[in-house]
């Protein structure tokens, strides 16, 4: 009775949120109030987001100054980082969902893997602040724009928008903010590019729709040469051939209107990226950033977003695109081999009916589950492996919120590779 009305409530939700009746929160998680899990938003618009909620476990800004540059203190924060796609003006408004919040933003230029300790140190200064009280009659909203004159803005009264900023492509920026008062509505972060310098590859005398499309590695950001390819959904009907291009991080790419395409980026030692672009009747250009996670000897490569039936082992839709990016990565690398090692969530301060002979026995059902949908895709048998390790290894032990639960329930990949193909 339970697994029917699990069932039941997943088809009611599922059709809630594609006929548009509900709407769907940019997540905002207690782990995002620290700058080392800083949200990475990859096209302009953020939000709106469920609120941020505290300083997490790090407290990055906790100074008794009075400057521009810092938080005095963190009450409730989020931290954010981007790419920068082209040489252009960068505007940004940040929009609470109520007006009575009040978002505070300092901006700081990515300087490599230590930026988080060196922003905490005091060692980096920011590019642009606005820690200046809210302003209700613009409905609270704070950000850049070329109205304005100040790179940085003080405590209290005073302007509501710093001065837009000059931006380069390649470059990385970290941006947290902090709302002063709990219980806060959430917001939404508009990143806007204006009087861009840069010169478009093509030359076209008539509108186009492009895809600008860059290829970084996912932990460090560094750009990775990769294979491109573009597909047309009619492409895969008509058999006609999909347009790629050879050892390239960053590609534009002249788009159809009113035209639905899949693209793939595919690099050596790297996971295989997907995503799925539609075009429409209007001009416009799509920015995508294929963060490619990496295959390392012995390392394990985990993912919350390989989704189960409650309870059970049966593997949701949502898993189904990493799935066939893994098992198309196999197929083009046939000198990786994976290890299939399946989590389940059972935290250590839950009231829980479930037994440690359960827990066992659906951990290898869930990596079994994996296994045999790799198999179906194609990848040979004798280059995968699975285990299950029950909730022996949960990242949260003593997990509270759903986050935290489904981090739990992760599935991992534990890398091999022998020599070269």
């Amino acid at each position: 009775m339970q697994r029917y009305i699990s069932i039941v409530f997943l088809f009611l939700f599922q059709m809630i949120i594609t006929s548009g009746v509900a709407q769907v929160l940019y997540r905002v998680g207690p782990e995002h109030a620290d700058c080392k899990n800083a949200i990475e938003i990859f096209d302009t618009i953020y939000g709106p987001t469920t609120p941020p909620s505290g300083s997490g476990e790090v407290m990055e800004f906790n100074s008794h100054l009075s400057d521009p540059y810092s938080f005095q203190k963190e009450h409730n924060t989020v931290w954010y980082t981007f790419e920068v796609l082209r040489d252009c003006d960068l505007l940004l408004d940040i929009i609470p969902v109520a007006v009575e919040d009040d978002y505070d933003f300092i901006l700081f230029r990515y300087q490599g893997p230590e930026t988080c300790d060196l922003i905490r140190q005091r060692k980096i200064k920011p590019v642009r602040s606005c820690i200046s009280r809210n302003d209700p009659s613009i409905g609270s909203r704070t950000g850049l724009s070329y109205d304005a004159t100040e790179d940085f803005i003080h405590a209290g009264p005073g302007p509501s928008y710093a001065r837009a900023l000059p931006v380069e492509a390649g470059e990385r920026y970290i941006l947290v903010l902090d709302n002063v008062y709990p219980d806060g509505k959430g917001h939404t972060v508009h990143l806007k590019y204006r009087n861009c310098r840069d010169k478009e590859p093509e030359v076209v005398e008539e509108p186009s729709n492009f895809l600008n499309i860059n290829v970084r590695d996912a932990n460090s950001h560094d750009p990775v040469n990769a294979e491109i390819v573009l597909i047309k959904r009619s492409a895969w009907r008509d058999e006609q051939p999909p347009r790629s291009w050879q050892d390239t991080s960053r590609m534009v790419i002249r788009l159809e209107q009113q035209t639905s395409y899949q693209v793939v980026v595919r690099a050596k030692g790297y996971i295989q990226f997907t995503t799925e672009i539609r075009t429409g009747s209007n001009f416009q250009t799509f920015f995508k950033t294929a963060n490619l996670q990496k295959l390392v000897e012995g390392e394990s490569v985990s993912f919350t977003n390989i989704l189960f039936m409650g309870g059970s082992d049966k593997l949701l839709r949502e898993s189904f695109p990493v799935l066939d990016n893994i098992a198309e990565t196999m197929k083009d690398q046939p000198n990786i081999s994976l290890k299939i090692i399946g989590h389940v969530n059972d935290p250590l301060n839950a009231r829980s009916n479930s037994t440690p002979a359960h827990n066992q026995s659906l951990s290898e059902r869930r990596a079994r589950s994996v296994y045999n949908y790799l198999v179906r895709r194609g990848v040979e048998p004798g280059r995968l492996s699975w285990k299950g390790v029950s909730n022996s290894q949960m990242v949260y032990p003593y997990a509270t919120s759903e986050e935290q639960m489904q981090a739990n329930r992760r599935v991992e990949f534990q890398v091999t590779i022998r020599g070269n193909p």
